[in-house]
Protein backbone atom coordinates (compact mmCIF):
# COMPACT_ATOMS: atom_id res chain seq x y z
CA UNK A 1 0.00 0.00 0.00
CA UNK A 2 1.33 3.46 -0.90
CA UNK A 3 2.13 6.16 1.59
CA UNK A 4 -0.55 8.72 2.47
CA UNK A 5 1.84 11.13 4.18
CA UNK A 6 2.11 14.38 2.37
CA UNK A 7 2.10 18.09 2.32
CA UNK A 8 -0.20 20.13 0.20
CA UNK A 9 -2.49 18.20 -2.10
CA UNK A 10 -3.96 19.56 -5.28
CA UNK A 11 -2.28 22.97 -5.29
CA UNK A 12 0.06 22.24 -8.18
CA UNK A 13 -2.65 21.52 -10.74
CA UNK A 14 -1.60 17.86 -10.88
CA UNK A 15 -3.57 14.78 -9.93
CA UNK A 16 -4.90 14.84 -6.41
CA UNK A 17 -4.18 11.74 -4.35
CA UNK A 18 -7.29 10.03 -2.94
CA UNK A 19 -5.98 10.26 0.64
CA UNK A 20 -3.42 12.57 2.26
CA UNK A 21 -2.15 12.43 5.84
CA UNK A 22 -0.62 15.65 7.13
CA UNK A 23 2.16 15.68 9.74
CA UNK A 24 1.29 16.61 13.32
CA UNK A 25 1.62 20.32 14.03
CA UNK A 26 1.55 21.92 17.46
CA UNK A 27 1.61 25.55 18.44
CA UNK A 28 4.99 26.64 19.73
CA UNK A 29 5.20 28.39 23.12
CA UNK A 30 6.33 32.01 23.16
CA UNK A 31 8.91 33.38 25.63
CA UNK A 32 6.29 33.38 28.40
CA UNK A 33 5.29 29.78 27.70
CA UNK A 34 1.92 30.69 26.14
CA UNK A 35 0.93 28.65 23.11
CA UNK A 36 -0.90 31.37 21.22
CA UNK A 37 -0.83 32.08 17.55
CA UNK A 38 -1.63 29.98 14.51
CA UNK A 39 -0.09 26.97 12.78
CA UNK A 40 -1.23 25.57 9.44
CA UNK A 41 -1.92 21.85 9.70
CA UNK A 42 -2.34 21.22 5.98
CA UNK A 43 0.92 22.86 4.89
CA UNK A 44 -0.68 25.57 2.73
CA UNK A 45 0.88 29.01 2.50
CA UNK A 46 -2.23 31.14 2.82
CA UNK A 47 -0.62 34.48 3.70
CA UNK A 48 1.54 34.94 0.62
CA UNK A 49 0.30 37.21 -2.19
CA UNK A 50 -1.54 35.17 -4.82
CA UNK A 51 -1.64 32.03 -2.63
CA UNK A 52 -4.27 29.72 -4.08
CA UNK A 53 -5.58 26.33 -3.01
CA UNK A 54 -8.17 23.92 -4.37
CA UNK A 55 -8.97 21.98 -1.21
CA UNK A 56 -9.61 22.99 2.40
CA UNK A 57 -6.95 24.55 4.62
CA UNK A 58 -6.92 23.75 8.33
CA UNK A 59 -5.24 25.94 10.95
CA UNK A 60 -4.99 25.32 14.68
CA UNK A 61 -4.95 28.57 16.61
CA UNK A 62 -5.37 29.93 20.09
CA UNK A 63 -6.34 33.19 21.71
CA UNK A 64 -6.10 34.14 25.37
CA UNK A 65 -7.51 37.41 26.66
CA UNK A 66 -7.41 38.85 23.16
CA UNK A 67 -9.21 39.05 19.86
CA UNK A 68 -8.56 38.96 16.14
CA UNK A 69 -10.43 40.15 13.08
CA UNK A 70 -9.99 39.55 9.40
CA UNK A 71 -11.82 39.45 6.10
CA UNK A 72 -11.37 36.47 3.79
CA UNK A 73 -12.59 35.99 0.22
CA UNK A 74 -13.49 32.39 1.17
CA UNK A 75 -15.67 30.90 3.93
CA UNK A 76 -13.94 30.32 7.27
CA UNK A 77 -15.45 27.69 9.58
CA UNK A 78 -14.31 27.71 13.20
CA UNK A 79 -14.56 24.54 15.32
CA UNK A 80 -13.90 25.19 19.01
CA UNK A 81 -11.70 22.61 20.74
CA UNK A 82 -11.36 24.22 24.19
CA UNK A 83 -12.45 27.30 26.10
CA UNK A 84 -15.02 29.83 24.92
CA UNK A 85 -15.02 32.05 21.84
CA UNK A 86 -17.32 34.83 20.67
CA UNK A 87 -17.54 35.35 16.90
CA UNK A 88 -19.09 38.51 15.47
CA UNK A 89 -19.92 39.34 11.85
CA UNK A 90 -22.25 41.92 10.32
CA UNK A 91 -24.06 42.66 13.60
CA UNK A 92 -24.57 39.00 14.53
CA UNK A 93 -22.80 37.34 17.44
CA UNK A 94 -22.46 33.69 18.50
CA UNK A 95 -20.72 32.15 21.50
CA UNK A 96 -18.95 28.86 20.88
CA UNK A 97 -18.14 26.23 23.50
CA UNK A 98 -16.12 23.04 22.90
CA UNK A 99 -17.66 21.04 20.07
CA UNK A 100 -19.50 24.03 18.56
CA UNK A 101 -18.81 25.36 15.07
CA UNK A 102 -19.74 28.51 13.15
CA UNK A 103 -18.94 29.87 9.69
CA UNK A 104 -18.13 33.43 8.62
CA UNK A 105 -18.97 33.62 4.93
CA UNK A 106 -16.40 34.88 2.46
CA UNK A 107 -16.52 38.63 1.92
CA UNK A 108 -17.66 39.36 5.49
CA UNK A 109 -15.48 40.68 8.31
CA UNK A 110 -15.09 38.15 11.15
CA UNK A 111 -14.15 39.14 14.70
CA UNK A 112 -12.97 36.43 17.12
CA UNK A 113 -12.92 37.29 20.84
CA UNK A 114 -11.61 35.20 23.76
CA UNK A 115 -11.88 36.82 27.19
CA UNK A 116 -10.21 33.75 28.64
CA UNK A 117 -8.60 30.93 26.68
CA UNK A 118 -9.83 29.48 23.38
CA UNK A 119 -8.27 26.82 21.11
CA UNK A 120 -9.87 26.17 17.76
CA UNK A 121 -9.54 24.86 14.25
CA UNK A 122 -10.08 27.30 11.40
CA UNK A 123 -11.14 25.55 8.21
CA UNK A 124 -10.79 27.63 5.06
CA UNK A 125 -12.87 26.81 2.00
CA UNK A 126 -11.04 26.53 -1.34
CA UNK A 127 -9.55 29.72 -2.79
CA UNK A 128 -8.53 28.69 -6.32
CA UNK A 129 -8.23 32.29 -7.57
CA UNK A 130 -5.70 33.25 -4.88
CA UNK A 131 -7.79 36.26 -3.78
CA UNK A 132 -6.17 38.06 -0.85
CA UNK A 133 -7.45 38.22 2.71
CA UNK A 134 -7.39 41.61 4.42
CA UNK A 135 -8.35 43.75 7.43
CA UNK A 136 -6.07 41.86 9.83
CA UNK A 137 -6.24 43.35 13.31
CA UNK A 138 -5.25 42.14 16.76
CA UNK A 139 -7.61 43.27 19.52
CA UNK A 140 -6.68 43.92 23.15
CA UNK A 141 -9.65 42.97 25.33
CA UNK A 142 -10.73 44.83 28.43
CA UNK A 143 -13.49 44.01 30.89
CA UNK A 144 -16.17 45.52 28.63
CA UNK A 145 -15.30 43.56 25.48
CA UNK A 146 -16.69 40.17 24.44
CA UNK A 147 -19.56 39.98 26.87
Amino acid sequence: MGSVDGGVSGDDGGARPPLVRYPRVTLKPDVDGRRTGCETITGHLTDEPGAAWNDVVIHEWELEGEGWEDLHPHDETTYLLAGELVIESDGTSVTLRPGDAAVVRGGHLGRYLAKGYARMLAIYAPNPSGAQSSHFRSIILDDTTAT
